[in-house]
């Protein structure tokens, strides 16, 4: 499954909670920005979305990815990285204030959540992550 197929899924399985996706892959646009717009009731926010076949010890981005995700978050805007791991199906979120120190090392971050995607709820867990416990089911 490539990248772009999991932000579809995941644009199909969050918009049950009337959420709003844009991919946004340019590279004319500023360097850094994620590659999903998200909007939910006058909330936006970005989300970086990587795909690995295994568990990741980090996270690789693209060059000033990283600083722009947590200066984002830093300010008050909505931005995380969701991390797909293939098998088993599994979703790292990783809060864009810590996306410096996931660059360098995942068990460096407080706030990575882990989420099997087969789970019951999972996909409203991870809406509620994104959105920092504001959804409404």
């Amino acid at each position: 499954m490539a990248e772009s197929r999991f932000s579809k899924r995941m644009r199909d399985e969050l918009r049950q909670f009337n959420f709003d996706f844009w991919r946004v892959e340019s590279h004319a646009t500023s360097p850094g920005i994620p590659d999903v717009h998200f909007l939910l009731l006058g909330t936006g926010g970005w989300i970086e979305t990587k795909q690995v076949q295994t568990e990741p010890k980090k996270v690789n981005y693209r060059p000033q990815q990283a600083g722009w995700i947590q200066q984002y978050a830093r300010r008050g805007g909505i931005a995380c990285t969701l991390v797909h791991i293939v098998k088993p199906d599994v979703v790292l979120y990783v809060p864009g204030t810590e996306s410096l120190a996931a660059e360098k090392s995942l068990q460096q971050c407080l706030g990575v959540r882990r989420i099997a995607l087969r789970e019951p709820e999972s996909w409203k867990r991870l809406a509620k992550l994104v959105l920092g416990g504001k959804v409404e089911s």
